[in-house]
């Protein structure tokens, strides 16, 4: 009697959980966030403006597809709730290295982004900050994360210091293969590998899998993405999956989806996690497959949409774990 009075309480709350991520789904996946950071932006020192522009402060989904992973891996490595300052640490950790990766970016396209509609406003492109300005900056902020990886245990010291190359050569990859998602796939959830070493001191093999089955998310969310800017890279004569998968873009987005959940699947088995996390797997599939049926791929404004709807995804994943490894 009391046995099945708790498994109906488990099912309620599960279900109330389910229903609030729903409720609130769309509404967390809109441009209200992003109203905020630019209302951030235009309330700021005119002086400022530019540089807060090009670190993408008015774009904050970018800070969020680093940082759950991140977040996660800090949840597998030590099995329980991690350490408020180990979580402050890898979240200012993905805010600065996002805003690196950004600055290394627009540098790298500065003579790209002026012939692209979506990125003909950016700060170096525009004429508000040069090269030089820039590079200033991201230097500023890559001695502040260097920083706090140096607070971090030796194991995570080098692994950050592994990444390094990766973030630097991403942004130049479009330019010689139709596959530079897979190498943002890398670098996007590298904090979860971080993470668990922080926590735990090694890597298992359940770290492992899931950090693969994270580089295939996010082929599948950049993919969309990239869809965006299909018309101008073409013209440009750079690469991207959206421009190679084409017509068919919606098969490959499935099959990156079932990638990504039967890794996830397993990386949870060969971690022994609980309940909790399969749950979040599970929704996880159901949120991947609802943006591949609704998306517009011609539809710009659709796209970015569907990529920010991605910021959930990462919220399920780390509180699965979380919820999984207790």
């Amino acid at each position: 009697m009391i046995l099945d009075h708790r498994r109906d309480l488990s099912r309620f709350n599960m279900s109330a959980i389910k229903s609030s991520i729903e409720k609130h789904y769309e509404k967390l996946s809109s441009n209200s966030v992003d109203e905020l950071a630019n209302q951030l932006i235009s309330h700021s020192p005119s002086s400022i403006q530019p540089y807060l522009k090009l670190a993408r402060v008015d774009k904050p989904v970018g800070f969020w597809l680093i940082m759950w992973p991140s977040f996660a891996g800090l949840a597998l490595g030590s099995g329980t709730v991690p350490s408020l300052l180990l979580v402050a640490k890898f979240g200012i950790g993905a805010v600065l290295m996002r805003s690196i990766g950004c600055v290394i970016n627009d540098i790298w396209d500065k003579d790209f982004d002026w012939r692209v509609e979506r990125t003909r406003s950016r700060p170096i492109t525009n004429g508000d900050l040069t090269v030089n300005q820039a590079m200033v900056f991201g230097g500023i902020q890559s001695v502040t994360a260097l920083a706090i990886l140096a607070s971090l245990n030796l194991p995570t010291i080098g692994l950050g210091l592994l990444s390094l190359p990766l973030v630097a050569t991403y942004p130049y990859l479009k330019r010689v293969t139709y596959y530079p998602q897979i190498f943002l796939g890398l670098c996007m959830n590298y904090g979860l590998l971080m993470g668990v070493t922080a926590t735990s001191g090694t890597l298992s093999m359940s770290a492992l899998g899931m950090y693969t089955s994270l580089i295939s998310w996010t082929v599948f969310y950049d993919t969309i993405y990239a869809l965006q800017d299909k018309k101008d890279d073409l013209l440009l004569g750079l690469k991207s999956t959206a421009i190679k998968f084409g017509d068919d873009v919606n098969k490959y987005l499935y099959l990156f989806t079932g990638v990504t959940t039967t890794g996830l699947f397993m990386s949870g088995q060969l971690g022994g996690l609980g309940p909790c996390y399969y749950l979040g797997v599970g929704f996880i599939t159901h949120l991947m497959l609802n943006q591949i049926k609704t998306l517009k791929a011609d539809d710009s404004a659709d796209c970015l949409n569907k990529f920010k709807q991605n910021t959930i995804v990462g919220i399920v994943l780390f509180f699965g774990v979380l919820l999984g490894s207790l």
